[in-house]
């Protein structure tokens, strides 16, 4: 397929944010979805191209027109407008657009040259982050509550509404899309090898249970394993690597070992124990890649940030290039400052503790926004997807709520997207006991892996 150029036509007022709609443009041609597509900025001397006019009126026949929403596609990370939902129709699906205005009537997404919304500004929102920089208010751990987030808001969040949107308008500048199977890609936290370990309070743990399940039946097996693995040496419920590694996946894995322990937060397992080093070994047969888990007081700690890393490099065998914040505790600019200073190459913190979904609007892999210096990290964002305890928590510790979300989220995500799964090893426990089999279900998830791969 030969390769659609598309010229790009900006009024003077909008050059002075190339490098924003510049990045936008990167995203969408190397996306797996769009067909062969090349945004010029420079009007060819010859060829077949088609002109895109953004902001204004077109000017020339022939031309195709997106308008532009200025207070978006300028906005600072400290002041921002309020951000509204714009819904379209393509085809048989609804797309969905980010608006600084409150006109969010239903539309047509592209007709008579025309697109329903400005897709340039909203790819870039979701992309940039821009909305994370200056919440208003933050969660018990100083994140913006999820609950505040534009796309869920809007009930978007089970929806890649950025990939959809890429296939759009690849079917607008090329008359089709890459349909590509969803990929699944799996990872695992090593945040400890023991659910009966330090700082374990028996009580405590049973009132938690009791409080996140609504029933005290399975307290009795809690203290029989508590009393077995304290007293009688037996392995801890939650060193179940033997089995959880060697479930098979076909997509990428990685595991991420942590190293600090600076705040109480902290109770990763000393890397040279014999057990530790098994577990890396196992890793390494099975194909995982290593990667590093920051404690939870490093997201604006440089310093302390770089000595757990050279920590777990010692023990990994290189300074590891994947990351991954404990808690998810990302800061804006922070974190993303400290990962480029320290030539990363992935992060994967972006997603839900307590939901499933699109955080960022996309699976795939995309750069966030160095908003100081106007350009893209050199770093890419795998975004988390499905987390375990974001699943839980989702459902309510409810089994068919868990299950419902679980099949629906997958089933309509079965293309043109990437799940990226965490499953923490310590997790598995308590979920059993009550009754929710996660270890079947991640099993299961990956076992779906398999078929849309084969499909």
């Amino acid at each position: 397929m030969s390769t659609t150029v598309i010229y790009v036509h900006l009024p003077e007022a909008l050059r002075a944010f190339l490098p924003r709609i510049r990045y936008v443009f990167d995203f969408i041609t190397a996306h797996p979805c769009t067909n062969k597509i090349s945004f010029v900025l420079e009007r060819p001397a010859e060829g077949i191209f088609t002109t895109l006019y953004y902001g204004g009126s077109p000017s020339e026949s022939g031309g195709l027109h997106v308008p532009c929403d200025r207070a978006i596609i300028s906005a600072s990370p400290e002041q921002q407008p309020t951000y509204h939902a714009v819904t379209a129709r393509w085809e048989h699906q609804m797309v969905y657009g980010v608006s600084s205005g409150t006109n969010t009537t239903p539309t047509d997404f592209f007709g008579q040259n025309t697109f329903g919304f400005d897709w340039i500004s909203t790819l870039f929102f979701h992309l940039s982050r821009i909305e994370e920089y200056a919440p208003t208010t933050v969660d018990d751990i100083g994140l913006m509550p999820s609950a505040q987030l534009w796309i869920v808001r809007n009930g978007l969040e089970k929806i890649p509404v950025a990939d959809r949107l890429v296939c759009a308008l690849s079917a607008v500048f090329t008359g089709t899309f890459r349909e590509v199977p969803t990929e699944v890609w799996t990872s695992h936290d090593l945040d400890t090898l023991r659910v009966f370990g330090e700082g374990f309070n028996l009580l405590r743990y049973l009132g938690g249970t009791a409080w996140r399940y609504r029933k005290i039946t399975f307290w009795p097996q809690i203290v029989a394993d508590y009393a077995a693995v304290k007293w009688k040496n037996l392995n801890d419920p939650a060193d179940n690597f033997d089995v959880l590694l060697r479930l098979k996946t076909t997509g990428t894995k990685t595991l991420y070992f942590g190293g600090g322990r600076h705040r109480p937060q902290d109770i990763f397992p000393p890397l040279c124990s014999a057990r530790m080093l098994q577990i890396r070994l196992l890793a390494q047969e099975m194909g995982y890649r290593f990667g590093f888990h920051p404690g939870f007081s490093t997201w604006k700690n440089a310093e302390t940030w770089e000595q757990e890393w050279r920590e777990v490099g010692l023990f990994t065998g290189e300074p590891p290039s994947h990351s991954r914040q404990h808690y998810l505790r990302f800061a804006f600019p922070e974190t993303a400052d400290i990962l480029e200073k320290n030539g990363i190459n992935t992060d994967s913190s972006l997603g839900f503790r307590d939901n499933i979904g699109f955080r960022c609007g996309t699976g795939f892999s995309f750069h966030l926004y160095h908003f100081a210096e106007e350009r893209p990290y050199s770093w890419t964002e795998e975004p988390l997807i499905l987390m375990d305890i974001g699943l839980l928590r989702a459902g309510r510790y409810h089994l068919p709520t868990i299950m419902r979300l679980s099949n629906d989220f997958i089933g309509q995500n079965t293309h043109n997207t990437r799940l990226l799964l965490n499953f923490h090893n310590s997790y598995f426990y308590e979920p059993e006991l009550a009754k929710i089999p996660l270890l079947q279900l991640y099993s299961q998830l990956l076992q779906k892996e398999v078929k849309l791969l084969r499909d």
